[in-house]
């Protein structure tokens, strides 16, 4: 049974909430949800399910905030039952998909990795501007850089710290 059911079929909201605090749900229950929004309704609408809108232009707050106190998983997005883009405890990122923008463009122009970045594949870094693509990373004696197909003849570049300085190796390709 519902502690509270309003059903509207009208073309305004069906609850409408203002003040404060609008919003405030605690769940103090095991094995629920604290707040499930779900559509079933078969259309092919252009609105989303959920809108979060600051709609002040001088607004500096946060729109959206996600706290995870315990060890699970901060985010994750699924695409069917498939998770596609996770954002695990302690803030590891893992996405199933490609990364990209549309064009030459790739988010924005930016992608700003903190701490580290573990790729399963290959990390294309074509068509940037002026035909210079920079690659920063931290030498140490147990983990360098390796570029690939680094340029005409060149299979590949490896940089890697040593007591004296850098090492920089190219392997010609012998094609």
């Amino acid at each position: 049974y519902y502690g509270l059911e309003i059903d509207s079929e009208g073309a305004d909201a069906a609850l409408y909430s203002h003040g404060k605090f609008p919003g405030y749900f605690v769940q103090d229950i095991s094995s629920g949800y604290g707040l499930n929004v779900s559509r079933d309704i078969a259309e092919a609408g252009s609105l989303p399910l959920v809108v979060f809108k600051e709609d002040n232009a001088t607004g500096e707050q946060t729109v959206l905030r996600v706290i995870q106190d315990g060890t699970g998983n901060i985010i994750e997005l699924k695409d069917g039952g498939s998770t596609v883009f996770t954002v695990a405890d302690g803030g590891n990122v893992t996405t199933t998909g490609v990364v990209s923008g549309s064009g030459n463009t790739f988010i924005g122009g930016k992608l700003i990795v903190v701490d580290s970045l573990g790729v399963s594949g290959s990390v294309d870094l074509g068509n940037v501007a002026a035909d210079v693509t920079t690659v920063r990373s931290q030498l140490t004696a147990s983990h360098g850089l390796k570029v690939s197909g680094g340029g005409e003849g060149v299979s590949a570049i490896d940089l890697n710290a040593t007591a004296g300085g850098v090492k920089l190796t190219a392997g010609l390709d012998d094609a």
